[in-house]
């Protein structure tokens, strides 16, 4: 069983506005730490660290006692002195109101008040509160403090501590939760300075990854795809040379020339192609931007991921330099999660962005590839009736069972020679590079996952509540990860070559 502290440091002077905003988005980053906690340990047991100074301090401890979550103070000095910093009566009756609910035992101080150790106690109180702490909530603008002690140190401080931090911008339209990781800040000089705006990274930084991997999935598929069709299209010139020269008896030199550059650069391709790194490149990039596309909407609407792995799709690769890429993105969402969207708004946006959004694009896809594998079938039957047509008419010319003139014309035998040579390998080909498309596959994958995203469409007018729609989300999440799964086991089973 592990036992978890979350502590507090912030701005003391907040408006009544600023308060009434921070309030719930406080509320909600003290649910997300012990959500993320429990996701790893259910028995996990939480403590509440807080200076209890005015302000965010003070909105916190509260918080604390409503969910009866165990509360903590540590103080820079003692009560007496300490009271004196705060700006009236109202607040040291706050202050008192929580102080007195707080079992002794659970009250220390970092030192004694001297008048020119002020700020210096502050700090030492910052950094024993960080230093005790697991996760810290930062109700913070992102500027540098008016005196040593302040908000801006303490969070330099944990971050060189490399401890989870959740900051909530006071100064926000819309403050939401900001997870900081400790690599997120700037070192101009030898003074550490966090920017803020570094901070505000969660969905873009998501969006920004997705697109960086379905481009380079869409670019390996391409490479790997185009060796492929090369070596396809040159086998075909091999194949071509071979029956011009045995039907027609042209250019034999010529003929043999172009057979062996054919096969020396299929041999070639073959070697240095890299087309399994290319396939190999494809699916790994693929399935991240998959997971990423379907935790930006997690982290849009602030719904939180349920405990799910993600590791098994990366272990058949030698290489895993994104598992942390989407293991440590569940941590990021489940931690920023807060939005101020209504609940109607996020239901909306789940519908049009996602459901009927992915159904609509399956259904755009199946006719495409439809339309595509239909004018394949009727090319390769004209060929099947030209191949099948000249082996007729040579088996009736050859047994004389039937004897037109045309027989005779001197273009007849190398004409249907160079067709019963060259059409069927055409036609293997073709098939070859069917198999490399997957026309067909993604014709039945693309009907299955359009009804699937109907299906969806259809339980969401069921689901009323946020967290209804937070275990509807996770049910797609989880499907999801199995249909890429499916896929990632059977690219590795075709062998990545075709057949």
């Amino acid at each position: 069983m592990s036992k978890v502290t979350i502590s507090i440091t912030g701005h003391r002077s907040l408006t009544a506005e600023q308060i009434a905003k921070v309030k719930p988005v406080m509320k909600r980053a003290i649910q997300n730490i012990i959500f993320t906690a429990r996701e790893h340990d259910p028995e996990a047991e939480f403590t509440a660290l807080c200076p209890l100074a005015e302000g965010a301090d003070t909105i916190f401890a509260n918080i604390a006692l409503l969910m009866e979550v165990p509360l903590k103070l540590i103080l820079p000095f003692e009560v007496d002195e300490y009271l004196k910093g705060f700006s009236n009566d109202e607040v040291r009756q706050e202050f008192y109101e929580v102080y007195n609910k707080v079992d002794k035992a659970n009250i220390s101080t970092a030192g004694h008040k001297t008048s020119e150790e002020v700020n210096e106690l502050y700090l030492t109180m910052g950094k024993k509160l960080v230093e005790q702490t697991d996760y810290l909530i930062a109700v913070w603008n992102g500027k540098a403090g008016q005196g040593k002690g302040g908000t801006g140190d303490i969070v330099a401080y944990a971050i060189e501590k490399k401890k989870d931090i959740l900051i909530i911008n006071p100064e926000d339209k819309q403050p939401h939760i900001n997870y900081l990781h400790h690599e997120h800040y700037k070192r101009p000089g030898d003074r550490e300075i966090i920017d803020i705006a570094d901070t505000n990274h969660l969905l873009k930084y998501i969006e920004e990854k997705q697109r960086e991997y379905d481009a380079n999935a869409m670019l390996y598929n391409h490479k790997y795809k185009r060796i492929w069709t090369m070596g396809f299209v040159i086998g075909l010139v091999e194949v071509l040379a071979f029956s011009l020269y045995l039907s027609f008896h042209i250019a034999h030199t010529l003929m043999a020339t172009i057979e062996f550059l054919c096969i020396l650069t299929i041999v070639l391709l073959l070697i240095f192609g890299k087309a399994k790194k290319w396939h190999s490149g494809y699916v790994h990039y693929r399935i991240v931007s998959e997971r990423l596309r379907i935790k930006k909407f997690f982290a849009e609407l602030g719904l939180r991921i349920y405990h799910t792995s993600v590791s098994p799709i990366y272990f058949s690769f030698k290489e895993k330099p994104e598992y942390h890429i989407l293991d440590n993105t569940i941590k990021l969402i489940n931690l920023s999660a807060w939005s101020y969207l209504p609940f109607k708004e996020k239901k909306k946006r789940l519908q049009e962005e996602l459901l009927v959004d992915q159904h609509k694009y399956h259904e755009r896809k199946m006719e495409k590839f439809e339309k595509k594998n239909n004018l394949y079938k009727k090319v390769r039957e004209i060929l099947f009736i030209m191949v099948a047509l000249a082996v007729t008419l040579h088996f009736l010319h050859a047994l004389h069972l039937w004897d037109p003139a045309f027989f005779h014309a001197a273009w007849f035998e190398p004409v249907i020679i160079f067709i019963c040579m060259f059409f069927p390998a055409t036609i293997a080909a073709a098939e070859a590079l069917k198999y490399l498309y997957e026309w067909e596959k993604i014709i039945t994958l693309a009907a299955a996952m359009s009804g699937y995203f109907k299906e969806r469409e259809k339980k969401l007018a069921h689901v009323h509540t946020e967290e209804e729609l937070e275990v509807f989300l996770n049910g797609i999440n989880k499907d999801m990860l199995i249909e890429n799964l499916d896929w990632e086991k059977y690219m590795h089973d075709k062998n990545e070559v075709p057949t």
